[in-house]
């Protein structure tokens, strides 16, 4: 490597990368080579992750702080002005209830003016972005929330930081955010963004020309979703436009261009069985557009559980690769040059989000996150890189980047020639997390320049790209009635209230917020989800969980998610206590619900963990807000920590998590092979599912993921219609059933629905009917009846019905419940599919 292309960029960052290995606890060797201007850290081991040695990098790149260092501030993006100034936006949080999208300008001369806020009437928002005019003006657009439903808005604001009033430029149902923008030399503004319309996401774009906006453009054309669009503009003024999408039943990323008025037929970028998502677009000097991603293995968010899994699944976040491709007009090329050599230790396995800009030499420039230390907590960081002579780069860090997994970082190209990269961080570190278990660290948002490198021609080389297939086929919801004549009729929506994110570190099982709602609507179809992380319950000791900022911007991505019929987004988090209580969810109708902050480490018989305790504050922290519902469910009960029944449960302590993919079941205390699935069961009896219903609890039954299992575990409720508040009140009357496949449960006891309560005459035993859908063959189903199965047949196909009545009955209180067995496709002799119907609850008389 010569000394002249990387001089610029290291010579300021040899002592700070020293001093940042040193404040990181790691022993650091530094080997300077003076004839290359650089300096090489030794690849080092974190001692809790032995088999992931931290990577070699080439030093550190400073920051300076942008935002009011006492406000908590995200979601950055920058803008470069032709008089040497720069535009930011970002969104600032007032640590309570509301953020606003604040605009900050730096003049030529490299001042900071005041902050300009943007006024929309909305106290929630989302994804800025902004764009330099001529004269020195910028144009801001950003996501709003109004009246329950994310618009996009623009803003001019002058040289002089004089602002327009907010303009309005969507009026969908649904969701519209994601939102990019870039402007050309006459100021002509292009933005594209991702929608929520008629049950799926879609990309679309719209051009200002002038002070008139165009028309509104859809730009994928496919049937399943698609997301995050990135854009950016070649030399004639044309839009180029990446994104991913899943109609081939994987992500794949594509291509269009857009010329203000419409857009050019998808060009597939990649057509393989991995997952290819989080595209990010460049155009070079000869108009050729630069693509990249990064990627997951094949099957991604497919069966992946504790009992068995599909080819390839390995959780949410297993692994993430880099990768790019050129388009030149004609065909697809990608680099000679393998960034794979410069991505060394735990970047081989942990690279992703990639933004890409070329620098005024005509340099190209690779911004990425990197999971940089995975203990006290998943810390995060940017890193760049360049495509040089000799290939590409050693990674740089960007300075005070650490933070959670998806973060987004703004580039500019400054007026010197060099990259100005905007982004966010909370400044965690293994020395440096919260120990208040309320409040997290503020983020703030910082600005780091990367200096003008010498231009290079890249050899590229034509790689063939197939047509992605049209392989995905969207679930049809069953639908059931009960009652007779004049009954209701339901709707099972499948879910999960147990999802886990890097909010909640678990050594890279769990996928980010974001990746986690892709996963629920696309790989697992899901039509809710409650994504719950773990709140702080450990008197503080946590460097990281839900703490206030957290929770609000999780409750925001449930708005920003919910686009019904098509998919509901449920307000969540897991209550992790320690015995008797042990682990619950807790779910809530509305937004806004507090955290509940306890030290589960006082003991077992500390209120803190006492179920009525729980109860008690739900009764007085929840409850009294208007209109409030919601629901807790035990989970682990059965593995631990382990949870007691020793207190009749309250009316909203009403599911329990009877299976978890990443464990196993908990429905009794040793049952034999064949009856259970997982391994995790306590050798201890008095913990499980017919134990709670023995000591007279009345509880529904629900299955759900926890950390790294994907698309085994599903919460089946029967809804009368299909929202967030029918959700709830489905969940609240057991109207549900468990199940580890997509196994349909149709069952009801002389016109009543499981979970229900009613009496009958010992003379007049209700008839149980089952009608039973399941991907595979059914070995077994077994009627269940207080702890016991009285009845069992096997039908050995992929449907059955069932029709049963109880002939030895007497007066007092009896429960029954069905259970299915199917064959697990994955692994046909291990452990079955199991599918439990939440029990009906019948006095006789």
């Amino acid at each position: 490597m010569k000394a002249r292309v990387w001089m610029a960029v290291i010579a300021v960052v040899v002592a700070a990368a020293v001093a940042a290995r040193l404040q990181h606890g790691q022993r650091a060797r530094k080997k300077a080579s003076k004839a290359a201007g650089e300096i090489a850290v030794s690849p080092d081991f974190d001692l809790r992750s032995p088999n992931l040695p931290l990577a070699t990098i080439a030093g550190e790149a400073p920051a300076a702080r942008v935002s009011e260092a006492s406000m908590t501030a995200d979601w950055p993006a920058v803008a470069a002005a032709g008089d040497g100034s720069l535009w930011t936006i970002y969104i600032e949080w007032n640590g309570q209830d509301r953020d606003r999208v604040l605009v900050r300008r730096q003049t030529a001369q490299g001042q900071w003016l005041d902050a300009i806020a943007l006024d929309d009437g909305s106290g929630d928002h989302y994804s800025p972005a902004i764009v330099a005019l001529p004269g020195g003006a910028a144009l801001a657009v950003w996501s709003g929330q109004i009246d329950g439903n994310f618009e996009l808005f623009a803003a001019t604001i002058s040289s002089a930081g004089k602002t327009e009033p907010a303009e309005r430029l969507t009026r969908a149902p649904q969701s519209d955010f994601n939102a990019r923008a870039v402007a050309d030399d006459k100021g002509d503004v292009t933005v594209v963004w991702q929608s929520f319309r008629n049950g799926q996401s879609d990309v679309y774009a719209r051009r200002r020309s002038g002070r008139r906006w165009g028309p509104e453009v859809r730009v994928s054309p496919g049937a399943a979703n698609d997301w995050e669009p990135a854009v950016a503009l070649d030399s004639q003024g044309t839009a180029w436009i990446s994104w991913d999408g899943y109609e081939a039943g994987n992500y794949d990323v594509y291509l269009a261009s857009f010329d203000g008025r419409r857009a050019s037929a998808p060009i597939p970028i990649t057509s393989d069985p991995a997952a290819q998502f989080h595209s990010s677009v460049a155009v070079d000097r000869q108009d050729r557009v630069w693509v990249a991603w990064d990627e997951a293995g094949e099957n991604w968010g497919k069966d992946f559980s504790l009992a068995s899994s599909a080819p390839g699944s390995r959780g949410l976040h297993f692994s993430r690769t880099l990768n790019l491709r050129v388009w030149d007009g004609r065909r697809v090329l990608a680099p000679a040059a393998d960034l794979k050599k410069v991505l060394t230790g735990r970047m081989e396995r942990y690279a992703e989000l990639p933004h890409l800009a070329f620098d005024g030499s005509g340099a190209l420039w690779m911004i990425f996150r990197h999971w940089t230390f995975a203990q006290p907590s998943e810390i995060y960081h940017f890193y760049a890189t360049r495509l040089g002579p000799e290939g590409w780069a050693a990674p740089v860090r960007l300075a005070e980047s650490s933070g959670q997994n998806t973060q987004h970082a703004g580039i500019a190209l400054a007026g010197d020639g060099g990259l100005r990269v905007i982004y966010s961080s909370d400044g965690r570190s293994p020395a440096n997390f919260p120990k208040d278990p309320a409040h997290a660290f503020h983020y703030n948002v910082y600005l780091a320049s990367l200096a003008k490198a010498e231009p290079v021609t890249a050899a590229l080389a034509p790689v063939s790209v197939g047509t992605p297939g049209n392989h995905f086929t969207p679930r049809q919801r069953a639908t059931m009635e009960a009652g007779g004549a004049g009954g209701k009729r339901y709707t099972l929506l499948l879910g999960d209230s147990h999802r886990h994110t890097d909010i909640r570190g678990h050594s890279g099982v769990d996928g980010s917020v974001l990746d986690t709602y892709r996963y629920a609507m696309d790989a697992a179809q899901l039509d809710w989800l409650g994504a719950s992380d773990h709140n702080e319950v450990a008197g503080e000791s946590w460097p990281d969980g839900l703490r206030d900022y957290q929770w609000w911007t999780v409750q925001k991505t449930v708005d920003l998610m919910s686009h019904p019929p098509a998919f509901l987004g449920v307000y969540s988090y897991e209550h992790s206590m320690n015995r008797p209580a042990g682990h619950r969810n807790i779910l809530f109708l509305k937004r806004g619900a507090p955290l509940r902050a306890v030290d589960r480490r006082r003991g077992l018989k500390a209120p803190d963990n006492q179920p009525p305790a729980l109860w008690e504050w739900m009764e007085k922290n929840v409850f009294t807000h208007p209109g409030q519902k919601a629901v807790i469910v035990p989970h682990t009960f059965g593995a631990g920590p382990l949870a007691d029944w020793n207190w009749p449960n309250a009316r909203f302590d009403c599911l329990l998590e009877i299976y978890q993919g990443c464990r196993g079941s908990y429905e009794a205390w040793r049952l034999p092979p064949k009856e259970k699935r997982g391994p995790t069961q306590v050798d201890e009896p008095g913990h499980f599912a017919q134990d709670a219903l023995a000591k007279g609890n009345v509880y529904g039954f629900i299955s759900s993921s926890d950390h790294g299992s994907t698309h085994n575990s599903w919460a089946a409720v029967w809804c009368e219609a299909i929202s967030r508040e029918a959700l709830l009140d489905a969940m609240l009357a057991r109207r549900t059933y468990a199940a580890s496949d997509e196994i349909i449960v149709k069952t009801t006891a002389a016109g009543h629905m499981p979970g229900e309560q009613f009496t009958a005459r010992v003379s007049d035993p209700p008839e149980i009917v089952a009608a039973i859908e399941a991907p595979d063959t059914i070995l077994r189903i077994d009627v269940v009846k207080d702890g016991r199965y009285i009845y069992t047949q096997s039908p050995g196909a992929r449907t059955a019905t069932l029709r049963f009545r109880d002939a030895d009955v007497k007066p007092g209180k009896t429960y029954y419940y069905v259970r299915v067995f199917q064959r697990d496709p994955e692994k046909p002799g291990g452990d079955p599919e199991i599918a439990w119907a939440s029990p009906f609850y019948v006095t006789y008389e």
